[in-house]
């Protein structure tokens, strides 16, 4: 409701109470790889729009309401969807997932029990782990 009413108001575009901006010297709970979020961060610090920050009021609202309508409606999911989670996600609601996978006619879940939120910037051995079931789930 508060991101709800900020959005209303016209204030789509700042930051929720409690948020706070983008800060690279912050605790890394995003990846285990702490290599690969030096070199994330040092490529979005050149090019400012590829900077990933703390989400706005608009973007919680728009993603709550997503959410929302996921909850609402998996069990009519037909399409083939592949869940990766993170055991260590500091972010994500890993039990939500797995109730709308369980839901949904055609959801295979996996999860990455050491990986963190961008399980894509993971260690070596989580992100080849990782690429190997996309590749297998496109086939």
């Amino acid at each position: 409701s508060i991101v709800g009413s900020m959005v209303f108001l016209g204030l789509g575009e700042r930051l929720p109470p409690l948020q706070k901006d983008f800060d690279e010297n912050e605790v890394n709970n995003v990846t285990t790889s702490a290599e690969r979020r030096r070199f994330v961060f040092s490529v979005r610090k050149q090019d400012r729009k590829s900077l990933i920050g703390p989400a706005t009021s608009q973007w919680a609202y728009s993603a709550f309401k997503a959410i929302s309508y996921i909850q609402d409606h998996s069990q009519h999911f037909l399409t083939p969807t592949l869940l990766m989670k993170a055991g260590d996600d500091q972010f994500v609601k890993n039990e939500e997932l797995d109730k709308i996978c369980e839901q949904a006619k055609s959801c295979r879940s996996i999860v990455f029990p050491s990986g963190m939120h961008e399980l894509y910037l993971e260690k070596d051995a989580i992100r080849e782990e990782l690429i190997n079931h996309v590749r297998d789930f496109l086939k």
